[in-house]
C-alpha cells in the first residue's frame, strides 16, 4: 500500500513538471531553385526571458532533420542565406514544428 502511494507520488510529481523549451536558431543556406541547401545550428537560448544568453544544449541529428522538413514545407527566394528559430523540447527530439504557446494548458 506504501509502495503504491508512493508510486502515485512520484507519477503526479513527474506529471506536473513544466516542460522545458529552446529556441533553435538555424543558418539556412537556400539554392537557387528555392530549396534549402544547407542547415547548421548556430545558437541555443533558453525560451525563459527575453534576455537569456545562450545555453550548453546540444541539439540531436532528429531534430535537424525534423526542422529541415518543417522549414522545407514551402519555397524559397533563392539563392539566400538567413538566420531563422524553430523550439525545440528535448522530450520530443523528432519535432522542430512545436508552438510553446499553443503547449501551454
Amino acid at each position: 500500500m506504501v509502495f503504491t502511494i508512493f508510486l502515485a507520488v512520484a507519477a503526479l510529481t513527474q506529471a506536473a513538471a513544466p516542460t522545458q523549451f529552446y529556441s533553435v536558431f538555424l543558418l539556412v543556406s537556400v539554392n537557387s531553385a528555392g530549396e534549402i541547401s544547407s542547415l547548421k545550428v548556430v545558437q541555443v537560448r533558453d525560451v525563459k526571458g527575453a534576455n537569456s544568453g545562450p545555453v550548453p544544449v546540444t541539439v540531436p541529428d532528429s531534430y535537424v532533420t525534423a526542422a529541415r522538413a518543417f522549414l522545407s514545407r514551402h519555397p524559397y527566394k533563392g539563392p539566400s542565406q538567413f538566420v531563422t528559430y524553430t523550439f525545440y523540447d528535448p522530450s520530443r527530439p523528432s519535432r522542430a514544428d512545436i508552438n510553446p504557446q499553443a503547449d501551454r494548458h
